[in-house]
Formats: structure tokens, sequence, C-alpha cells
């Protein structure tokens, strides 16, 4: 079990978020509103640098540090070939996002699709 993210959202889904919020606003609860607003607030409090076309370059040239694995022009090469052939938006939302769950384990690039989280068995 883990959480689920706009990596998840876009693997799963064929909705851009704001047409997804749109579709949702009407059929849900106030609460559950909130939460789905929520899921997605990165994507809108970070709306200028997002909307704004990021250069692949200008992603390559980050320095990002991740429970402290430095990532390589090849990993970095890998996450945005990730993104691009899973047709999910490059920017620096997804592309963070990407790059963490390749570090947890999650995401296998080099085979470009999703590994199979390990369920963890419970101790009696």
């Amino acid at each position: 079990e883990r959480k689920f993210d706009l990596i998840d959202f876009y693997l799963l889904s064929n909705e851009k978020p704001t047409t997804f919020l749109k579709m949702v606003k009407g059929n849900s609860k106030k609460e559950e509103m909130n939460k789905i607003e929520r899921f997605f607030s990165v994507l809108f409090s970070k709306r200028n640098r997002i909307l704004k076309y990021i250069s692949l370059k200008e992603l390559l040239d980050l320095e990002y540090n991740y429970k402290g694995h430095s990532f390589s022009i090849e990993e970095k090469e890998e996450i945005i070939s990730f993104l691009n052939n899973n047709k999910i938006p490059i920017n620096e939302v997804t592309y963070f996002c990407a790059a963490r769950k390749y570090v947890d384990g999650i995401l296998n690039l080099y085979l470009n699709e999703k590994t199979k989280v390990r369920s963890r068995k419970k101790v009696k």
C-alpha cells in the first residue's frame, strides 16, 4: 500500500486535471471535493511554472537530490523518456514525482514501465 500521486493519476486517467476537476465538481460532496482539490493543489500552486514550457535542457540541468541520491544525466533522460512514453505532461512537478518514485523503487525507468509494488506481509 502506498500513496496515490500525480504519476498514478496520469497513468490511470486519460483526462487533464482541470477537466477531471470540472467533471467531478457537480457530482462530489464538499468533503470529497476538498480532498480532490488538495490532491491537485501542487499543480495549481505552481501554475505559472507548469503552464510555461520548460525545456528538456532546463530539466536536465536541474540539480536534484532525493534521499541522498543525485541523478545522473542518464537517469534524468530516462525520467523524461518515461514521462514522454506514457504521455504524461513534462514539467517540474511530474519530473520530480517520477524521480521520487524511481528512487523509492516504484518505477523501473530502464524497463520504461511501472514496477510492481512489493506488498508487506503482516507478521503474526
